[in-house]
């Protein structure tokens, strides 16, 4: 996928004008740069009319933020590379990526992704962003089997971060909204928003571990003291000599 960007956090994606009139975007995020990255996401090609509310959305986006600002849109329908050109005045054009996922194998990257999942492998940032996006790719089942698919193959994950976890569901209920048909959305949002018991638990046994590694090494730390100062005593001659060869088998 052709964004050069690296996306350090989300930004909000919701405003509202003069006119008290709501523009949600369906996904805003930030680079280290302060480049603002704006996704839209469709079923098909935009209309003239819905790239008049995707330039609104950009160029409201710009005012808020006083930053640069990229439009991409990421689209189910296969489509040419070429960027799509809304022109909003005779001298002045807004020019918006539109990329398309019909080249990647859905299925492929569900199984080489759950496999790496099972085996608590680090996923890349290549099957991060698949997850995030697996409805837009080619799939043999139904756009609602895909996604909550997938939904359920992000709530396995034990290796990210929660704010990692959260950007990924985050993304994947605003295209949840945009392509499953609103009559079957809820199991499938309930999947996303469910909280990640896997994840809990690895965290958990984590924590346990560090609180027995820390008790040993207290333990440790103190049966070395009294080892050096018991020699200490061995060595000034205020205890026997064969009081050194019993330390080793002191339980402490």
């Amino acid at each position: 996928m052709n964004i050069d960007y690296e996306i350090v956090e989300s930004a909000k994606t919701e405003f509202t004008e003069l006119k008290n009139k709501r523009y949600h975007l369906d996904y805003v995020g930030k680079t280290k740069d302060k480049i603002y990255i704006h996704m839209e996401f469709q079923a098909r090609v935009p209309t003239k009319k819905e790239l008049q509310r995707i330039f609104a959305y950009a160029a409201l986006l710009h005012e808020y933020t006083g930053c640069f600002v990229e439009t991409y849109i990421i689209c189910v329908q296969a489509i040419s590379k070429d960027p799509i050109i809304h022109q909003y005045s005779k001298d002045n054009v807004f020019k918006i990526k539109i990329i398309s996922l019909k080249n990647i194998d859905g299925n492929e990257k569900i199984n080489s992704i759950s496999k790496k999942i099972e085996n608590n492998e680090k996923l890349t940032r290549t099957e991060i962003l698949a997850l995030k996006l697996m409805p837009f790719t080619s799939y043999n089942e139904t756009t609602e089997e895909i996604t909550l698919k997938t939904a359920q193959l992000t709530n396995k994950i034990t290796t990210l971060t929660i704010d990692e976890l959260n950007n990924i569901k985050y993304i994947q209920q605003a295209v949840c909204s945009k392509v499953i048909k609103k009559e079957h959305q809820q199991p499938i949002m309930e999947e996303i928003k469910m909280r990640n018991t896997l994840y809990d638990q690895a965290r958990k046994e984590g924590k346990s571990e560090g609180i027995n590694e820390g008790r040993n090494e207290g333990k440790n730390e103190m049966k070395n003291e009294i080892t050096n100062e018991i020699t200490t005593l061995i060595q000034k001659g205020k205890l026997p000599q064969d009081t050194l060869n019993q330390i080793h088998s002191l339980k402490m």
